[in-house]
């Protein structure tokens, strides 16, 4: 009866601390889209181009080559944005860079670390 009674609290804890942990940490998520008639390389040229990011990118403040080579496959950028007085910070990898010709092989991106700067 003991045993059950220690498993019991123990259960209890540890329901107890997983959904303080869902009311205590902030969860954020960001997304965007946008349809566009043209082509995979124009669309690639324009949406890194940092001087134009502001116009469609509400809240950019910047984005930084940490790692690896300009739009090579896994090099690393952080991207700053500030929304609602929040600064956020997000560090994106590149799944697939660029062609020789320019032209875009894979436009995803993957987020993987998103974080709450005060």
């Amino acid at each position: 009866m003991k045993a059950i009674k220690i498993i019991g609290i123990v259960l209890t804890i540890v329901i107890v601390v997983f959904f303080s942990l869902g009311i205590f940490v902030p969860s954020y998520e960001y997304q965007s889209s946008i349809e566009v008639n043209a082509s995979a390389e124009k669309c690639w040229k324009v949406y890194h181009n940092v001087k134009l990011m502001n116009q469609w990118l509400q809240g950019f403040e910047s984005l930084t080559l940490k790692s690896g080579d300009s739009l090579a496959t896994g090099s690393q950028y952080e991207i700053v944005i500030t929304d609602d007085g929040h600064r956020m910070v997000s560090h994106l990898p590149v799944s697939q860079g660029i062609g020789a010709a320019g032209a875009c092989e894979d436009e995803r991106y993957r987020d993987t670390d998103r974080q709450q700067s005060p």
